[in-house]
């Protein structure tokens, strides 16, 4: 804010004053007027109030009187609004709001009537809130409340099961201390407790357990009855397991039959996952090494075969899996065999004007490789040449030079080297 507009707002603070003339006061107290004024212009202008409200905060009776309960309100919750400086107001959070109603002397002289009816001022606080520029109030200023004579009946305790035990175990024993509880509270809602039950979660419990829990009131309906105080609170619930199915991790055995197109074979067999953990009786189950799988038919199969295939558990077993379905796998693998196969050598290059003769007529060739190949092999598969490039007339042994197909291997050439007569055209080579 400029100078000119906090001294206009000065001014109109001291014509606030009510008029009073500076010649008819005092210096120290006009002193201490402006000072005021100009604190309140200042502390405004810098941390303008701002309110904030506070919705559905609970109305808390106290001092109910002795033997009874509250079961009605007029006004159960309020709006609470926090009016002051928005530093200050900006701190307040909704736990610190309370809203009260005193209940003392509501039974007047006659502490023997049935219901009481009175009308009571709200009370509604902040807690830690100190600072006096900040105003707090509520959407209602007074409850009617209705008290009620409390009655007391003894009920049963019901132990309630939830969840559901691990799989091999079951309930032996089961009890409660104490088997009966009081409840205590209005009689329309003493009256619609059937039970009170005592919780108790099963889940993952392998051993026995005595564990303390809530008392909760509960309707015909199994619901919650509200306004009802349990005596005693808690209880103690004795549970008892015993187990009659033993978990044990088997091997998963595929099952196939038939046989793979000719020249391949089996070479692995897996499964996914490689075990399981089976549930059964300790008999059964110290006897169990695998559990087998549907049958995989591989009948004239010549790639590997994998599939889904579902277990086959022996009666009375089970198992901890979500589902039976494993997936299977069998490998297989082109079987590989050795042969011989006998080529006539072919002579390349040989120079113009020059005859060849084979003294070597025949080269034996040793292959190996997958069996149904071996088995179809021919003579044109498989090409054996000699080079005589630059080679004059007369007898060369050469190394011949052998072209198998691109699945088989080369083992073995007999002989190693290939004779050849080169003479020239026209003329027969010596005998």
């Amino acid at each position: 804010m400029n100078r000119h507009g906090l001294l206009d707002r000065l001014g109109r603070g001291l014509r606030a004053l009510g008029g009073v003339a500076f010649e008819s006061v005092s210096l120290g107290v006009l002193s201490l007027a402006i000072a005021v004024v100009v604190w309140v212009i200042v502390t405004n202008s810098e941390d303008p109030p701002q309110p904030v409200d506070f919705p559905n905060i609970a109305v808390d009776a106290l001092s109910v009187p002795a033997n009874y309960v509250v079961s009605g309100k007029s006004v159960d919750r309020v709006t609470v609004r926090v009016d002051g400086p928005s530093r200050v107001v900006r701190k307040v959070r909704a736990e610190d709001v309370a809203v009260r109603v005193g209940l003392d002397g509501a039974e007047g002289d006659n502490p023997e009537q049935e219901q009481i009816n009175v009308t009571r001022p709200l009370k509604v606080e902040v807690r830690g809130l100190k600072d006096s520029r900040v105003q707090v109030s509520a959407d209602a200023d007074e409850v009617k409340v209705t008290l009620e004579r409390q009655r007391r009946r003894e009920v049963r305790v019901q132990i309630k099961e939830t969840g559901a035990l691990p799989i091999g175990y079951e309930v032996e024993s089961l009890a409660v201390d104490p088997p009966r509880a009081i409840v205590v509270g209005s009689p329309r809602n003493v009256a619609s407790v059937e039970v009170v039950a005592a919780d108790i979660k099963l889940d993952g419990q392998t051993v026995n357990v005595s564990p303390s829990v809530t008392l909760d009131p509960r309707g015909a309906a199994g619901n919650t009855i509200g306004g009802v105080k349990v005596e005693p609170e808690r209880a103690t619930v004795n549970l008892k397991l015993k187990q009659n199915l033993y978990p044990k991790q088997v091997a998963v055995v595929v099952s196939w039959r038939g046989r793979p197109k000719t020249g391949f074979q089996v070479t692995s067999i897996r499964s996914d996952p490689a075990f399981v953990t089976v549930v059964g009786p300790l008999d059964q189950i110290n006897n169990l090494t695998g559990v087998p799988t549907d049958v995989i038919d591989i009948e004239g199969a010549a790639d590997n075969v994998a599939r889904p295939v579902r277990l086959q558990l022996p009666p009375g077993i089970t198992t901890t899996r979500e589902n039976l379905n494993v997936v299977a796998s069998i490998g297989l693998q082109g079987q590989r065999a050795p042969g011989s196969i006998g080529i006539v050598p072919r002579v390349i290059n040989v120079d113009r004007g020059l005859t060849p003769t084979l003294v070597t007529p025949i080269v034996a060739v040793s292959l190996s490789g997958p069996l149904a190949e071996m088995a179809q092999l021919r003579t044109t598969d498989v090409t054996v040449t000699v080079d005589a490039g630059g080679l004059g007339p007369g007898t060369h042994k050469l190394e011949p030079r052998v072209t198998p197909p691109a699945t088989l291997q080369l083992d073995a050439v007999v002989p190693e080297r290939v004779e050849v007569v080169l003479t020239r055209s026209g003329l027969t080579p010596a005998p």
